[in-house]
């Protein structure tokens, strides 16, 4: 018997709950009645127009006029528009509409008192449906499918130490409770999330194929030989080298323990905090081993840089956690992305023996989407 060390390893999955919380089936029983979005427009500038022309300008763009608020100011004249929100050049969904402040024109003196009694009460309404505002913008921008897909994609041709295509980052941040912070929150959470699925989707597949890699006789000499690389880029490589590294160890304890072929119920025991260790070649899982974990909402090109530091594989995937209202996180794959990953190979490039897996890609994700007990929502802002 090999030195094989491991931690609570058993036949069956255990407890998921932690970690499953991340993955779930459908969108659109949360999402059902509210509006998605699915044209855009540049916001236009309306600075310095009168507020009649500025909403003819808003209208001409397919936006609407939201709230309009007044104030003094020294050098605009009265009926202006002294500023707008969202700022212009900012892509909002058609129909949006955009809060304008309009001029007084100087202040003449007595009235600032008055007006900031009023202007105080006026705020103080405002800041209290603030948080209402931010959660419709978020529910709208977190529905927008496109932006999930997006992310999806350019995780899933994210190959080979290619180019990085993530661009989650570069969607605009803003620090106030108003809808359009909270829809950009929303954009930028779908955006991660389809990333980060497709990231996840792809370890799958590799530690399904890693663990019949090593489900043979020969399991040590392979685990002694066999090298990970590891891309840090969360693409579909970076992913099925993650989990591939990671299922071989286990398809190597199994057959060694003489255990059915089920990689499976391997890989929820791995994601149930399960590591393992063959001490006579140092080879292991977590941190025994090799793989660090693509952590959710990181910017790969912050990894690449050295701006953001790599966690090892302990982290276990770690998604977004909150503690508001329950959307789903993983949206049904297109027919498109259903015919990409409907394939079953023959073998992979990390080993020279061919797979007994005959399922598809595909079959193996629907099959861990539907392992029973698995269905446990997770929050978001």
């Amino acid at each position: 018997m090999n030195n094989l060390t491991n931690s609570m390893r058993t036949d069956s999955p255990r407890s998921r709950a932690l970690i499953r919380a991340l993955f779930f089936l459908a969108l659109m029983p949360v999402m059902a009645g509210c509006p998605i979005p699915l044209q855009f427009m540049a916001t236009p500038d309306v600075e310095g127009l009168t507020l009649d022309d500025a909403e003819t300008a808003l209208e001409n763009a397919n936006l609407t006029l939201g709230e309009v608020d007044e104030a003094h100011h020294e050098s605009v004249p009265a009926g202006a528009v002294i500023a707008q929100h969202p700022s212009p050049g900012i892509k909002v969904p058609a129909g949006f509409g955009v809060d304008l402040t309009v001029s007084l024109g100087p202040s003449a003196g007595g009235e600032g008192e008055g007006e900031g009694e009023g202007e105080g009460e006026g705020e103080g309404e405002g800041e209290g449906e603030g948080e209402s505002f931010y959660d419709a913008g978020f529910v709208d921008g977190f529905a927008v499918d496109e932006e999930y897909f997006l992310g999806h994609d350019e995780s899933w041709f994210t190959r080979d130490a290619g180019p990085i295509l993530y661009s989650g980052g570069e969607i605009p941040f803003i620090d106030d409770d108003s809808y359009l912070a909270g829809y950009w929150d929303g954009v930028f959470q779908a955006y991660n999330d389809g990333y980060f699925v497709a990231y996840r989707y792809a370890f799958i597949i590799g530690f399904s194929e890693g663990y019949d890699a090593a489900f043979y006789p020969g399991y040590l000499g392979f685990l002694a030989t066999d090298v990970h690389v590891d891309f840090l880029d969360g693409g579909f490589t970076d992913g099925y080298n993650d989990g591939f590294s990671e299922g071989r160890v286990f398809g190597a304890a199994d057959y060694e323990a003489n255990a059915a072929f089920d990689w499976l119920v391997a890989f929820l025991d791995w994601q149930d905090g399960v590591d393992l260790y063959f001490e006579e070649i140092d080879v292991g899982t977590g941190d025994a081993g090799p793989v660090i974990l693509y952590e959710y909402g990181t910017d790969p090109n912050d990894l690449k840089s050295g701006k953001a530091r790599p966690l090892k594989s302990i982290m276990r995937m770690r998604g977004p956690v909150s503690n508001k209202q329950a959307i789903e996180f993983a949206r049904p794959l297109t027919s498109g992305q259903q015919s990409e990953l409907g394939v079953t190979p023959a073998a992979t490039v990390r080993s020279p023996r061919a797979l007994r897996l005959d399922t598809t890609w595909l079959e193996r994700i629907d099959a861990f989407n539907l392992a029973p007990g698995l269905k446990i929502s997770r929050n978001l802002p």
